[in-house]
This record gives structure tokens, C-alpha cells and sequence, in this order.
């Protein structure tokens, strides 16, 4: 089987990017040449001495390989995902264009006060998770204890690794899962329905704690460069459009490799001294 070949590729992967970095860091911090930083300072805080060093020093390296992946890599991905989507489907860009001018006009910025009447904006957000589910296996967990599921035998102890991408892509639940279509969560009179695709954030105690953060950070950043910005398909030198061939980078994380494309501001009315003050906000 592929995912046997595979797994053990994957460990090491993993294992790569939770300690190289790592080691990089704390090698630096001996030589002298790392400069003031999560990992370094909470190292230099350390007591080589105490019987707990060890297990704080793990946490310290696992604390820090999960920040950089979920509150960077994660965010960067799904938005690369919602511009993609955009050019990908002009029809979903203009009704949001439109939605978000009925809303709040043309010379102000969407705050969150107006997101209650933007909700084909978060049905937009929730179909980016799941059209293309950025861990698309999740963190694996341990069995507390042996069960039975569906005939199958899981012995207590067993690692299971949460396959995201076939929930996201089940067809029971959501026919036509490989199209792009935000309306598969608003309920006939335009609310939300109540799946929020919370399976791409994980599950039990390790569901991501920062998930209402991030949701309402990727949430700004769509609103806001819906409200500036017309994304469209790049055109070469004669003018012809250039047809994209949508490619994801596989990892532990999965993102769309460089594509071309055209981003045009949509209204020189807009205030851009608000967008970069509400960014910085937001960040």
C-alpha cells in the first residue's frame, strides 16, 4: 500500500521540521549568534540543573514547531487557497463584491460589527477549509484504550491518523465535493447552516486552541482584500488570458504552488491608510 511507503517518509519529515529548526536555534544560542526570540528566551530561562529541564526543553521545541505551522504556514495556505478560488470562480467573487458594497458602501472597510450581515463571506471562508483542507491528515492520536469501529479492531495505544480530506470530501455530505461552491453552507434564506467544517481544526483535547483567532484573522484578511481588490485570471502579451492549472504542494501542510494571476484595485474611494491601519490591528 502507498500509505505505507509513505508513512515512514512522513515521520521523518515530521521529525525534521520539529528538530532541525530547533537545534539551529539552540546552537545559535551557544555560539552567540541568535538574536531575542520565543525558543532562545525561553532556553535561556532554563535550568540545566533541574531534574525538569529535559521534558521543558521538549516543550519548548514542540510549542514552537506548532506555532510556526498552525499560525503561519496554516493561515498563509488558506488564503492562498480563497485568492485561487476567486480567480477560479469569477460568479462567487462578484456576489461577494456586491454583498459587501450593499452592506457597508464604498468608502469604508467590513468591521466585524457588519460580519452578522455578511454571511456568504463566512460561507466562503468555511468552503476554502474545506475545498482544500490544509492538514489534510490530521494530528495523529493515541487509543486511550482498545475499541471496536465498524468491525475494525483498534488495539489501546494504536496511533490514528484522522483522514480530514475524505471527511471534507465525503459526498454523502457534501455532493459534488471537488467544486468550489460556498452556498452548500447557507440554509434557503441566506443564514449560515450549522456546519462550520470544525473536523479541519482536530479533535478531543488537541483541537486547535487558536482556532477562533485564526478563523476570524482569515476571516479579515478575505473581507478586507474582497472589499479593495478584483482578482482575475493574468493576461500575457497579447492580451490573452492565461489559463491556470491549479498545483498543491503535499507536506504536512498543503498549499497552492505559484500561480499567475491579476490583482486590481476595485474603487479608488476606498481609504488605503484604513486597510494598512486595520491590518496592523488585526496582526
Amino acid at each position: 500500500m502507498r500509505l505505507k511507503r509513505v508513512s515512514p517518509v512522513a515521520k521523518a519529515l515530521a521529525l525534521e521540521t520539529l528538530e532541525v529548526p530547533f537545534a539551529h536555534t539552540e546552537n545559535g544560542l551557544a555560539a552567540g549568534s541568535i538574536s531575542s526570540c520565543m525558543v532562545a528566551d525561553h532556553l535561556l530561562k532554563l535550568d540545566e540543573n533541574d531534574s525538569d529541564s529535559a521534558w521543558q526543553k521538549k516543550a519548548v521545541m514542540e510549542s514552537a514547531a506548532t506555532a510556526s505551522g498552525a499560525g503561519t504556514e496554516t493561515t498563509a495556505a488558506v488564503v492562498m487557497n480563497f485568492i485561487l478560488a476567486m480567480i477560479l470562480h469569477p460568479h462567487v467573487q462578484e456576489k461577494a463584491h456586491e454583498l459587501i458594497e450593499s452592506v457597508v458602501g464604498t468608502k469604508r472597510l467590513p468591521t466585524f460589527q457588519d460580519r452578522p450581515a455578511l454571511s456568504y463571506i463566512d460561507a466562503i471562508l468555511r468552503e476554502c477549509l474545506r475545498w482544500r483542507p490544509v492538514f489534510p491528515l490530521a494530528i495523529m492520536h493515541a487509543a486511550v484504550e482498545s475499541d471496536v469501529y465498524e468491525g475494525y479492531y483498534i488495539p489501546k495505544g494504536a496511533t490514528i491518523t484522522p483522514n480530514v480530506w475524505a471527511m471534507c470530501h465525503n459526498e454523502a455530505k457534501y455532493p459534488n465535493a471537488s467544486e468550489f461552491n460556498p452556498d452548500r453552507f447557507l440554509n434557503a434564506d441566506g443564514t449560515l447552516t450549522d456546519d462550520t467544517v470544525s473536523v479541519v481544526w482536530g479533535f478531543g483535547r488537541r483541537m486547535c486552541p487558536g482556532r477562533h483567532l485564526a478563523e476570524a484573522s482569515i476571516w479579515s484578511a478575505m473581507v478586507y482584500l474582497l472589499a479593495i481588490f478584483k482578482f482575475s485570471k493574468a493576461k500575457d502579451e497579447t492580451g490573452q488570458e492565461v489559463e491556470i492549472k491549479p498545483q498543491w504542494h503535499g507536506g504536512i501542510t498543503v498549499r497552492p504552488m505559484p500561480f499567475p494571476c491579476s490583482i486590481t484595485p476595485r474603487n479608488a474611494e476606498m481609504d488605503i491608510t484604513a486597510l494598512q491601519h486595520l491590518i496592523k490591528v488585526s496582526i
